[in-house]
């Protein structure tokens, strides 16, 4: 597994570090991440050990997958997808309902404000549309109180990351919810609440 890992890896970064002429280069550049895994998957199942496969797929597809927590996270990315283009509509009524929070703002409470609504909607909503959102709801406002844009977007960045009282807040919500043979959900919602408001005090 270890092994496997490294080589993904190396295929990864292939691109990166060899020269652009090599023909390796091409190759492992104009293929995608999913052709790269299945290169590994296939090394792997060519691989016996004692007479057995290391990487039996019909035992790990029937054993080792939490198809739960694939399913939940497979329909959640679809509807995060539709919910985030802008024939929504979502983005533009947030933003409208956003702008006069930061109208004629002092900068701590600049500060202060872009915090708190960015961890409540990034935890009721989804981080990446908020993120969005938020950046180019303060980037003008950040302009006139003379503070450098990049501390602006750092800061919605990392409030943005502040995201599992939901499932569809994040990756990590996801996770969180549909394995409920790690964490029960009202565990869950417990841990989460006082992690968000610990993070976002930080």
């Amino acid at each position: 597994a270890l092994l496997s890992l490294l080589a993904m890896v190396i295929l990864i970064i292939i691109p990166s570090i060899f020269p652009a002429e090599w023909a390796i280069t091409q190759i492992m550049a104009s293929i995608g991440l999913s052709a790269k895994l299945m290169l590994i998957i296939v090394v792997l199942a060519a691989i016996r050990v004692e007479g057995k496969h290391v990487f039996d797929f019909a035992e790990l597809a029937t054993k080792g997958t939490p198809w739960n927590m694939l399913m939940m996270t497979v329909t959640i990315m679809a509807f995060v997808g539709l919910l985030a283009t802008p024939a929504t509509g979502l983005s533009a009524f947030l933003g409208s309902m956003l702008a006069p929070i930061f109208d004629g703002i002092s900068l701590i409470w600049f500060f202060l404000a872009a915090v708190i609504v960015t961890v409540i909607l990034t935890n009721i909503t989804i981080n990446m549309v908020v993120a969005m959102l938020m950046i180019t709801v303060t980037m003008p406002i950040a302009a006139n109180l003379g503070l450098p844009p990049e501390q602006v977007v750092y800061l919605i960045t990392v409030c943005c990351t502040i995201a599992f009282a939901l499932p569809a807040a994040s990756p990590a919500g996801m996770l969180l919810f549909s394995n409920s043979q790690w964490i029960k959900p009202k565990d869950a919602y417990k841990y989460a609440v006082a992690t968000i408001l610990m993070m976002a005090v930080v």
